[in-house]
């Protein structure tokens, strides 16, 4: 005697309690992964719904058929699928759940015929088939109508494998478009030499495929969806995936994985709006994610001329959006992903892009590198004279304290001048300027830089509104001097 019985009518109240149309889908998606295992070329599948059961038929072309014929009434018995990965079986379930649903039912095959109905089961193993075989039940499923089309759109989401067409009452399950198709290392669950099924890695084939029109995106194992994920596009991984016993659902850290290897094949498909969504957010933060993935989704949203910002240079910052570039503050990525974009350099600190100017003395503030290309007073012009004398005369007036000039001819220097809080003297730069600017005199232009670097003594930052201040308050003070003291002038 054996130790226990399967009570059949407790394993259909087991599976029902999903709804009817998801039991009924995932009975007939069973039987139809069996007969995919096979050498089946075409699978027939066809439904009929009447108010108090529905008739499942499926036959496929199979040369072999059962090899074993037990093998359709024996749960959890060895199957020959559990050692190959790329094989849908675990349990020899498939047929089982069928069963377990129907009043009455045959399995019509190459080594035999079983009947079942309310007496019991009965095989006749001269009642053969010449090929494929053959599963037809009667589903103690009492659905509405609306539940039977739920139960049939599901199945309408299988993926057949290549070779393999199969048609759901005589409507040919459709193929999706194939974006990428790549190998790569995922976990699975296979026997081992004791039959016992474990996980290892393993290297498959994933196909990252568009979903049809109306169709959320969904995970698959070897064509049969497994969960939604929202995502942009299916993902049908070609070897068994780890899943909970009701085939609900696979790891968390398992559909990281698998968004971030499909990232690194479709990152550069991406457009901002969707290298935005989580999914992706997710995908970056994994180790599997390539640093080109995390470059092209960092570039989708944010722009190739994008910058870090960089709170040591806080007018690098207004520059960079004065550019028209993207400056990326510190909570718009994680720290993981900080990470990869530091240490790979995929953006740059606003400061190294487009750094402000800063007050320059040649090296003694560590603000340049050394040079030996001061000018001498000795060798001043006339010119440069005169804009010394100027600023000595103005700038008391301006910042309250005395300041002179100074002349360097260096392509070191930020600009053509340079000023800053607490130095003595303007530094202009003769290589930026030319002798024509010192030649002219007191120009307009002259005019302008000087209080431009004057306003330096107070305020550094060019693209801030104390700096416009503070250009207003000088020249005021320099329009008032000129009216007073037009003799500073002369």
């Amino acid at each position: 005697m054996n130790w226990f019985d399967v009570d059949k009518a407790g394993l259909a109240r087991l599976l029902e309690r999903h709804g009817k149309a998801k039991t009924l889908f995932r009975a007939v998606a069973e039987l139809i992964s069996n007969s995919w295992d096979t050498a089946a070329t075409q699978v027939n599948v066809r439904l009929t719904h009447n108010r108090n059961c529905v008739t499942v038929q499926i036959e496929d072309n199979d040369p072999n058929g059962f090899l074993k014929l037990s093998d359709a009434f024996t749960l959890f018995a060895e199957s020959s699928r559990k050692g190959d990965a790329d094989k849908r079986g675990r349990f020899n379930l498939g047929e089982k759940l069928a069963l377990a649903l129907c009043n009455e039912a045959i399995i019509h095959t190459t080594t035999g015929t079983i009947v079942f109905d309310r007496n019991g089961r009965s095989v006749n193993r001269r009642r053969k088939a010449a090929r494929g075989s053959l599963f037809k039940g009667e589903v103690a499923l009492a659905m509405h109508q609306g539940e039977f089309d739920a139960a049939r759109l599901l199945l309408s989401q299988l993926m057949p494998p290549d070779g393999v067409t199969t048609y759901v009452n005589d409507v040919e399950l459709r193929r999706r478009a194939l974006i990428a198709s790549f190998t790569a290392t995922l976990p699975t669950e296979i026997a081992n030499d004791d039959g016992v099924l474990t996980r290892r890695n393993r290297d498959c084939a994933i196909d990252v495929r568009q979903p049809l029109q109306n169709e959320t995106a969904m995970l698959y194992e070897l064509g049969v969806p497994v969960v939604e994920t929202d995502d942009y596009h299916h993902y049908n991984i070609h070897q068994k995936v780890p899943l909970t016993l009701d085939r609900e659902n696979v790891p968390p850290a398992y559909l990281r994985d698998v968004r971030a290897l499909v990232l690194n094949h479709t990152a550069n498909l991406l457009s901002q709006n969707e290298a935005r969504a989580t999914w992706v957010t997710e995908a970056i933060e994994d180790e599997q994610a390539s640093v080109d993935a995390v470059r092209a989704v960092v570039f989708s949203r944010y722009g190739e001329n994008a910058v870090v910002f960089d709170p040591s240079d806080p007018e690098a910052n207004k520059l960079a959006y004065s550019e028209g570039r993207q400056v990326i503050h510190g909570g718009a990525l994680s720290r993981v992903v900080w990470d990869k974009v530091r240490e790979n350099r995929i953006v740059l600190p606003a400061g190294q892009v487009t750094p402000s100017a800063k007050a320059w003395d040649g090296g003694g503030s560590g603000n340049a590198i050394p040079f030996d290309d001061w000018i001498p007073e000795s060798k001043w012009s006339a010119g440069m004279q005169r804009i010394d004398r100027f600023i000595r005369d103005v700038s008391p007036h301006l910042i309250g304290r005395v300041v002179g000039a100074q002349y360097v001819a260096t392509f070191h220097h930020l600009g053509a001048a340079s000023f800053g809080p607490g130095q003595s003297d303007i530094t202009f730069n003769k290589f930026r300027c030319g002798n024509a600017y010192f030649d002219a005199g007191l120009t307009d232009e002259v005019f302008g830089t000087v209080v431009h670097e004057l306003a330096h003594d107070r305020v550094t930052d060019h693209l801030s509104n104390d700096f416009y201040k503070q250009l207003e308050l000088l020249g005021a003070k320099l329009t008032r001097l000129a009216l007073e003291k037009p003799e500073v002038f002369r």
